[in-house]
């Protein structure tokens, strides 16, 4: 998986502009000639600075973290860095000045925390070695992908349901390991935070039923495998859970295996990135497809449209 640098951000910029502590952005992709503007904080304390690396690093310690939480702050509508910008900024306020009184790496990483905020527009595109918009790359987007941005989940009620379903499948056992509670603290939004979920009652099947149907109740359940798979291994008692959701919210079980089965392949499709990145091994991929549930040659056809697709 592709980290945002200065290095591949900055050929994006198209325009920049400052305002006290804000960086004012624009992003155009390259090949659709598509705009994206959003704004970036800059801060001069070191300790912000910290929290927002930190939080960066938090999401990559639980298997496919990155993608995963790059999917679901879009779905939620929640970027932390933007958050935790935001906060250190009107803590430091005082010590704002003007644009001259920021580092250049303060000033790179106002772009950056710019670039998060928009980051869901865009995909690395590995011929190029750039960033390009999702409308320009679709040969390179799975299904799962492609059927979040037919059917995003935009409802407020629909979007506390899909946490909630989230926060009980990872605590169905009564236990949370870190590991689960950092992957969900990294994208849930304050005003549905872990704690907050937590306290809840277990979803009714009135309050299930209440979902948008369709294509984004069906997503729904999709996104939930996705979660139940971002460590690359199945809990029973997790697998359960969702199966007995999925039935609960009216998907039958066609529905429900192609959503398993789109969250598969966006998983496997991280761990074939992962590969070509450097980051494990080809065994070691295919043995992590195995904990997902796959079958080697399933693996293997999915590694070879990944390889069409890269050129």
């Amino acid at each position: 998986m592709q980290d945002a640098t200065i290095e591949n951000v900055r050929p994006l910029l198209a325009s920049q502009h400052a305002d006290g502590s804000t960086v004012q952005c624009i992003f155009r992709c390259p090949v659709s000639g598509d705009t994206f503007e959003a704004s970036g904080q800059m801060i001069r304390s070191p300790e912000s600075t910290n929290s927002v690396q930190s939080s960066m690093k938090r999401g990559l310690k639980y298997g496919m973290g990155r993608a995963l939480n790059r999917v679901m702050r879009n779905v939620f509508g929640y970027n932390p860095l933007a958050n935790i910008a935001t906060d250190a900024a009107r803590q430091a306020v005082n010590n704002v000045k003007t644009y001259s009184d920021f580092t250049e790496n303060e000033r790179n990483e106002a772009i950056l925390r710019a670039f998060h905020k928009v980051a869901h527009r865009f995909v690395w595109d590995p011929k190029r070695s750039a960033w390009v918009s999702r409308s320009s790359h679709d040969q390179m987007a799975t299904e799962f992908e492609k059927r979040l941005q037919r059917h995003p989940i935009t409802d407020k009620f629909d979007a506390e349901v899909l946490a909630r379903i989230l926060v009980e499948m990872s605590n169905v056992d009564g236990t949370m390991s870190e590991e689960e509670k950092a992957l969900l603290a990294d994208f849930l939004p304050p005003h549905l935070s872990l704690n907050e979920m937590l306290a809840k009652p277990s979803l009714s099947e009135a309050e299930l039923l209440e979902t948008s149907a369709g294509p984004v109740r069906e997503n729904m359940i999709m996104l939930a495998w996705a979660m139940l798979f971002a460590d690359y291994s199945v809990d029973p008692a997790e697998m359960r859970f969702l199966k007995g959701l999925a039935s609960k919210m009216g998907l039958g079980t066609g529905a429900e295996d192609s959503m398993k089965e789109h969250a598969q392949e966006f998983t496997l499709v991280q761990l074939w990135e992962s590969v070509f990145e450097g980051e494990m091994t080809r065994e070691q991929a295919f043995a992590k497809s195995d904990g997902l549930g796959v079958e080697r040659l399933t693996a293997e056809r999915l590694e070879i449209r990944y390889r069409k697709a890269r050129g």
